[in-house]
C-alpha cells in the first residue's frame, strides 16, 4: 500500500541522496540544455527520473516520466500536508514552478482547483512545458514575473501560498525577510495557509527563522525538516489548527489516495516535531503563546541538563520559547516533558 511504500529521498538544493548518507551529483545523461540572462537550464534523465538543474550538478526539482503528475520528493509531498488542514482548496498560488510538479501534482488531485504560478525565468516556464508535461488548461495559469512584486498587486482570495523560491546559486533571499512573508499573508484568504521550502543549514538557522516567522505570524506555524535538509513551514493566517493526531492521520490518508502519494509517515512527523505548539496546555502556562527568545532557551537547557533528560531536537528547536519563561518552570517543563518521555521526577 501506499503508507508502506519505499519512496526516493532527495536533497533537490544540494544533491541526490543515495539513501545511506552519501550523497552525489545528478547521474544520468544530459537530454536538453538551454540558456537565458540568469544562467544555464539543463534536463536531465536517469532510467524514468527526469531532472531540472541549473548548473548540471544539482537537481532543482524532478518527475517519473511515467507517472508525470505524481510526487517524487519528500519536500514537495511535506508541501501539499498544508491541503490536511484546507480540504477543499478553491485557488492556490506557486510562487516558484521550476519543473512544475508541485503544480502538476495539484492540477491532476482536484478537478476544479484554479493554480497560479508565477516564475521569475520565462525559459522555465517553456522547459516546463516541453519537458516536464506541465499541463496547460484554463485551471493552470503561468505569469512570469518576480514573485516579490506580483505579491504588492495580489487579491486575498488565495487558499494556499506555495512559496519555493530558487535560483542557481541557492534559495532566493526574499522567503526569509519580514517584508516577503506580511505580503504573502496579505494575499492569503481568511483562514489561508503560506507553505514556504526552506533551506536549512544549521539549528542555528532554525532559530532565526522562527524569529522571522514570528514578527508576521505570531506563534500561528509549524516546521517540519526532511531528509535532505529542508524544513518546510505551514504559516497560518487564521490561527493554529487543533488537530487531534488521529485524524490528522486519517485525514492524511484520504490525501495520500487523491495525489497517490504514501503522506502519513509524514503526517506523523509534522505532530512529532509540533507536538508541544500543538497539544502542550497547563494551566497559568500555554506554550503555545511562547515567541522565542533566547533568555528561555537558555533556561530550558539548563532545566534539561538537571533532570538529563531532552526532547527530540527537532521538538526543541520548534519550541515556542518566551522572555522570561512563568515562575512555574519546573511544573511547565514537568508536564511537557511528560508529554513526551514519560514522569520526570525532580531531585
Amino acid at each position: 500500500g501506499l503508507d508502506d511504500e519505499q519512496t526516493v529521498t532527495v536533497a533537490p538544493r544540494c544533491a541526490r541522496s543515495l539513501g545511506h548518507g552519501d550523497t552525489m551529483s545528478v547521474s544520468g545523461q544530459r537530454i536538453h540544455r538551454r540558456r537565458d540572462d540568469f544562467g544555464w537550464v539543463e534536463v536531465w534523465q536517469d532510467g524514468d527520473l527526469r531532472y531540472l538543474s541549473f548548473d548540471g550538478e544539482t537537481a532543482q526539482s524532478g518527475m517519473n516520466v511515467h507517472e508525470p503528475a505524481r510526487l517524487v520528493y519528500d519536500y514537495t509531498r511535506a508541501m501539499v500536508l498544508a491541503l490536511l488542514f484546507v480540504p477543499r482548496p478553491r485557488e492556490v498560488l506557486l510562487l516558484g514552478l521550476g519543473a512544475g510538479s508541485l503544480a502538476s501534482a495539484l492540477h491532476s488531485g482536484f478537478d476544479t482547483l484554479r493554480i497560479r504560478a508565477v516564475e521569475l525565468r520565462p525559459l522555465v516556464v517553456d522547459i516546463a512545458k516541453e519537458w516536464f508535461f506541465l499541463p496547460g488548461d484554463r485551471r493552470l495559469t503561468t505569469q512570469v514575473g518576480d514573485a516579490g512584486e506580483y505579491l504588492l498587486h495580489a487579491s486575498r482570495s488565495v487558499d494556499v501560498i506555495f512559496a519555493d523560491l530558487y535560483q542557481p546559486q541557492g534559495m532566493d533571499e526574499q522567503q526569509v525577510q519580514t517584508r516577503f512573508l506580511a505580503a504573502c499573508r496579505s494575499a492569503l484568504h481568511p483562514a489561508g495557509i503560506l507553505v514556504v521550502n526552506y533551506w536549512q543549514a544549521s539549528n542555528l538557522t532554525s532559530l532565526a527563522l522562527n524569529q522571522t516567522l514570528g514578527e508576521v505570524f505570531g506563534r500561528d506555524f509549524l516546521s517540519l525538516t526532511v531528509p535532505g535538509g529542508n524544513c518546510i513551514v505551514l504559516a497560518f493566517d487564521g490561527g493554529l489548527p487543533e488537530v487531534p493526531q488521529s485524524r490528522l492521520i486519517e485525514t492524511a490518508r484520504g490525501l495520500g489516495r487523491r495525489l497517490d502519494v504514501p503522506l502519513t509517515r509524514l503526517a506523523r512527523d509534522l505532530h512529532r516535531q509540533n507536538r508541544l505548539r500543538l497539544r502542550y496546555r497547563i494551566e497559568g502556562c500555554s506554550v503555545s503563546m511562547m515567541p522565542p527568545s533566547s533568555h528561555g532557551i537558555f533556561l530550558w537547557v539548563f532545566f534539561l541538563r538537571k533532570h538529563n533528560v531532552t526532547p527530540g531536537l527537532q521538538e526543541f528547536m520548534n519550541f515556542p520559547w518566551r522572555d522570561p519563561l512563568p515562575d512555574n518552570l519546573f511544573a511547565c517543563g514537568t508536564e511537557a516533558l511528560a508529554s513526551i518521555l514519560g514522569p520526570v521526577s525532580r531531585e
